[in-house]
């Protein structure tokens, strides 16, 4: 339906090729990256779950001053 109505005002219609990774070499890029970063990814996540843990702590002990 959509294609006759684009024939019929005199367009035509191109179709793209399949998507294949294998021939996009940017992909290949990627799928190195990701996997460099899942990788370490882990350090990252001690990191902060350490941080937030120091500043959930250093809340509670500040506001513990001002009840007292």
């Amino acid at each position: 339906m959509i294609k006759s109505l684009i024939e019929s005002v005199g367009c035509t219609l191109l179709y793209l090729r399949t998507y294949s990774p294998d021939l996009n070499l940017i992909e290949h890029y990627w799928f190195k990256v990701k996997n460099d970063i899942r990788k370490v990814s882990h350090l990252f996540n001690d990191f902060f779950d350490e941080v937030f843990f120091h500043f959930s702590i250093c809340n509670f002990l500040s506001g513990l001053r001002y009840t007292c």
